[in-house]
């Protein structure tokens, strides 16, 4: 083992991080969250320009496969469990050995054990992946595992931290794509049926809010009574509706919300699937939401979005694109007020064109 460790730590030296010509088989992991999936569409949509012959494979988790599935810039996916699946994980460590790929690059962030051993136990050459600080956890640690690690800086946000990766590696990508998610008919029909079925007009303008995010991270959530407040001021002041979207764990507190403005306000929280979900909000004038996957993927559809913000860093992970706003008032999201976030969802719907009364 120890032997098989040093020659994959030495194999860098003989690439030397340039994809040679004539690699066309090229293995992503995208295997966080759904909004550091979206974050990765840039990534998978050059990558395809750059090698429109690549194979291209991807290591996804539950979440980013909901995501990525179907995406015509890939042409595998290998599903791994969040935990468990041992014999999924063997499965796709044969696959991906037998696929003979070339170069791997692991969007940012990588580090779960689990993932990062697949490229490396599958026998890809060359393994590229951004430097993740471990001081706080140093038993997780697995940096070793890639022959090139990126910087990771707070100011340069996610999307180009991507595009790095192919830099890294002697491509160039452009610096102008946005995300973009692709959807079918299907999703679309769903979507308008789910309007329809809870009673959403066609001539008012529909706001989405999305009040959840991950559980633990409880943190980057604004007040779900401060939500239902800028509810009510938006219905009756704008002549609104509101949708509350989220996923199944989330659906309790949408119906709290909703009970507390009493007014035309819809709970598809944990109705949809991910791509409905995106669907949803692509028919929405404006979407109001924590850091969240959620307002990642409005970004995706060309929602504009309204995003509040406490301890992490907007330029980093902040809704990526022209259009959307951020408010933050310091590391604590209880600071922003219900008046200054409908005022700022005022003047975003005035000026796409949405008008109020």
């Amino acid at each position: 083992m120890l032997r098989t460790i040093v020659w994959g730590m030495s194999s860098f030296e003989r690439v030397r991080g340039i994809i040679p010509e004539g690699w066309e088989r090229i293995l992503l992991v995208i295997s966080s969250g759904i909004g550091d999936g979206v974050m990765a569409l840039p990534l998978i949509e050059e990558l395809r320009r750059l090698r429109p012959e690549a194979h291209i494979g991807a290591i996804v988790n539950e979440h980013t496969f909901a995501l990525l599935k179907g995406h015509p810039a890939l042409n595998s996916l290998y599903l791994q469990p969040t935990r468990g699946g041992g014999v999924k994980y063997l499965n796709s460590w044969w696959h991906i050995r037998r696929a003979n790929y070339q170069v791997c690059l692991a969007a940012i962030p990588c580090t779960v054990i689990r993932y990062m051993l697949l490229p490396y136990l599958g026998g890809v050459p060359l393994r590229v992946k951004h430097a993740w600080d471990f001081t706080k956890t140093p038993e997780r640690d697995y940096n070793f595992l890639f022959h090139r690690l990126l910087p990771v800086s707070m100011h340069h946000h996610r999307v180009n931290c991507n595009l790095d990766l192919l830099e890294a590696i002697g491509l160039c990508p452009r610096r102008t794509v946005l995300p973009k998610l692709p959807l079918t008919a299907t999703h679309r029909t769903a979507a308008i049926q789910l309007l329809s079925r809870i009673g959403c007009k066609v001539e008012k303008p529909i706001i989405a809010f999305h009040p959840g995010c991950k559980p633990e991270h409880s943190s980057k959530r604004w007040p779900a009574d401060r939500f239902a407040i800028l509810g009510k001021h938006l219905i009756k002041e704008l002549n609104v509706q509101i949708v509350i979207v989220g996923g199944p764990k989330e659906r309790d507190m949408a119906q709290t919300i909703a009970q507390k403005i009493q007014l035309e306000v819809a709970v598809l929280a944990g109705a949809c699937s991910v791509k409905e979900t995106a669907a949803v909000l692509e028919r929405c004038a404006l979407l109001v939401c924590n850091d969240s996957g959620v307002m990642h993927m409005a970004t995706a559809v060309g929602t504009p979005v309204l995003a509040l913000f406490g301890p992490t860093d907007p330029r980093h992970v902040g809704p990526y694109g022209p259009g959307h706003f951020v408010i933050r008032e310091g590391n604590d999201l209880s600071k922003i007020n219900p008046e200054q976030v409908f005022e700022a969802a005022k003047t975003m719907l005035f000026s796409s064109g949405h008008s109020a009364g």
